[in-house]
């Protein structure tokens, strides 16, 4: 005569009881799904009732916290999104063209260009301007998409205005930190720093949420793996592939993403406080691009 089981959870749906199985077999507990009642039951062996108790609880506690963050996060910061994309659009569109114009375009790309000697002597302005900055339309295309979606992701987390000057700080402090790695003639254009930096603010924030609830070390992990493997896939292919500042991006914007996700969340909400973060971002790329048409005039 085999051992009695015990019903542990019970539900009208066979997907959820599959589940949960699932979750007593990943800590090596045999579970058994089968209606009854017209409901679907997980039952195990009786000497294990407590422990597959206690393992589904704090499964359910995880998901119902994980859901009230993501509730949090994405549902309160709906305005401002559309705008900081279209702000991004509109200037790298701007900016590409200009540099790309046959009167004064290519004056218009020295200017801004990151070039790690002349940034290391002081000209960090640079490190604003390259952003906006691109060598064909291929490579404007990509940073338009890929840099849309990201700022989409992390405008989510903190909001349209905030999220786009933590974007163009984390691109302009990841070609410093290329300047400082590379040697003295390399030179940079493009978006992609901000771009990488934007996904290292996603995955930072992601990271911090997963930290807060206390999951298991492998759940709290996945978001910074999840990072690696799309940096992996979009960062580092392609002949003219700068992979140095892709990764000075990634790494300016996963210390920023970290550092601002412990803000209190009362301290992003306000309007005021996004306007003032986007008008803000606006004003760095201004007095960058004031600067760097002063400084070769």
């Amino acid at each position: 005569m085999g051992p009695m089981c015990v019903t542990v959870f019970e539900s009208p749906q066979r997907s959820v009881c599959l589940e949960m199985r699932l979750v007593l077999e990943s800590i090596g507990l045999s579970a058994q799904v089968a209606p009854r009642d017209d409901r679907w039951r997980v039952s195990v062996a009786e000497h294990q009732a407590d422990l597959a108790l206690e393992e589904l609880t704090d499964y359910r506690r995880e998901q119902t916290e994980a859901s009230n963050i993501v509730s949090q996060t994405n549902v309160r910061f709906e305005k401002g999104i559309f705008e900081s994309v279209l702000a991004f659009v509109c200037t790298l569109i701007a900016g590409s063209l200009a540099g790309w114009s046959s009167t004064g375009g290519l004056a218009w790309t020295k200017s801004g260009l990151s070039e790690a000697s002349l940034v290391l002597e002081g000209q960090y302005w640079r490190s604003v301007t390259a952003l906006t900055l691109h060598a064909d339309l291929s490579h404007l295309l990509s940073n338009l998409f890929f840099g849309s979606l990201f700022l989409l992701l992390a405008s989510k987390r903190f909001g349209g205005g905030v999220a786009v000057l933590l974007m163009v700080l984390g691109g302009a402090l990841g070609n410093l930190l290329n300047a400082l790695l590379r040697d003295a003639s390399h030179a940079s254009l493009g978006a992609s720093t901000a771009v990488f930096a934007a996904l290292g603010i996603i995955v930072a924030s992601t990271l911090r949420a997963n930290f807060e609830l206390e999951t298991s070390r492998f759940r709290r992990w996945t978001p910074l793996i999840a990072g690696g493997v799309l940096f992996a896939m979009f960062g580092t292919g392609g002949e003219r592939t700068d992979l140095g500042a892709h990764c000075a991006g990634f790494t300016t914007g996963l210390m920023l993403g970290w550092l601002c996700s412990w803000l209190p969340f009362h301290w992003l909400h306000p309007s005021k406080v996004q306007r003032a973060a986007g008008v803000t971002t606006i004003a760095i790329l201004f007095v960058a691009w004031i600067l760097a048409v002063v400084s070769v005039g």
